[in-house]
């Protein structure tokens, strides 16, 4: 044998291309809203990585394959740009085994790395691996253990991140603990501009919140959410309405950014939830309805909630660096 050229077969171009439009269309939407929004959702960052990042994919996906060309010596590849030669000095070994994609997958070890040919890939695979198979002989799996772990590292990568902000958000508390909200929050009174209600806020698992707007901030909602709803008294959906003057407790930097607009907002106030200020007080003349300290007392009860945070954080972290799993 000569020389042998892995024919490549015709990609699934015209679904690349649909998926690949599709990001970049999504892309171009963000990149708008970015551009023209000041308080743009820092998420949309993030949302337009993955958009771009997924046009890439889709297209490497369908043109983006390897080039071999097999010789009595050893083995060509060549990718986008760049060419190896792996000498036959230098193959170990193969393994057949069942494709992520469709059909067969062939792994060919070598002391330089690893060799991966897809039967989905070329239209003349089966004499490509013919060829490799009978000049080399058969390894087993625990040979390609680094194999595995490298085809898994963009899991891991995810994985690890998961992980990591599960422990930094631990951290974060142990540094600032839910006592600090009391001493954190300021008061300011606001008029209502309507009745406070009850909005069924989530996607799939609806939670109960209540909001309100205020005269003189027309652009912001008023709300009480999660322990704050739950330390909230109800009579004020029903007591409460358009023109009453109340008192709320805010966080200081809330108050101060939002709505006195004293001090300049950092990049993730400014980019997160900026029509949004959350309430963890609230009284009107001798009556109070909800109390900062009832919401640190509730906060306080989710310990568990706490202790399954370092538990993932830290299994998650462990997990990422096993080889086998």
């Amino acid at each position: 044998m000569h020389s042998l050229h892995s024919q490549s077969a015709r990609p699934d171009a015209v679904i690349a291309i649909i998926l690949a439009i599709g990001a970049i269309g999504g892309g171009v939407y963000l990149v708008h809203d970015l551009i023209t929004n000041p308080h743009y959702e820092w998420d949309n960052v993030l949302f337009l990585m993955l958009c771009l990042g997924g046009a890439v994919m889709a297209l490497h996906q369908a043109f983006g394959r390897p080039v071999y060309t097999l010789y009595e010596d050893g083995i060509s590849r060549k990718f986008w740009f760049r060419e190896s030669f792996y000498p036959k000095s230098t193959l170990e070994g193969y393994q057949k085994k069942p494709s992520d994609y469709n059909g067969e997958r062939l792994i060919v070890k070598t002391t330089q790395g690893y060799l991966t040919l897809e039967s989905s890939w070329y239209t003349n695979y089966e004499a490509l691996r013919d060829a490799i198979v009978k000049s080399n002989p058969a390894l087993a799996d625990d040979a390609f253990e680094s194999y595995e772990f490298i085809q898994t590292l963009p899991y891991r990568f995810i994985l690890g991140a998961f992980g990591v902000v599960a422990l930094v958000w631990q951290i974060d508390k142990l540094f600032h603990p839910v006592e600090d909200l009391v001493k954190n929050v300021a008061t300011t009174e606001v008029i209502l501009a309507g009745t406070p209600e009850v909005v069924m806020v989530g996607s799939k698992r609806k939670s109960p919140e209540i909001h309100f707007s205020a005269v003189g901030h027309p652009e912001f909602v008023f709300r009480m959410s999660g322990e704050s709803y739950s330390a909230t008294d109800k009579d004020l959906l029903r007591e409460l309405g358009a023109g009453d003057t109340v008192v709320i407790g805010v966080e200081r930097t809330m108050l101060e950014t939002k709505l006195l607009k004293t001090h300049k907002p950092s990049y993730w106030l400014k980019h997160r939830f900026w029509n949004e200020v959350a309430v963890y007080a609230l009284s009107h003349g001798p009556k109070t309805y909800l109390r900062v300290e009832n919401v640190v007392a509730i906060l306080k009860k989710d310990v568990w909630w706490d202790v399954l945070a370092w538990i993932l954080g830290t299994g998650v972290l462990v997990a990422v660096f096993i080889r086998r799993w």
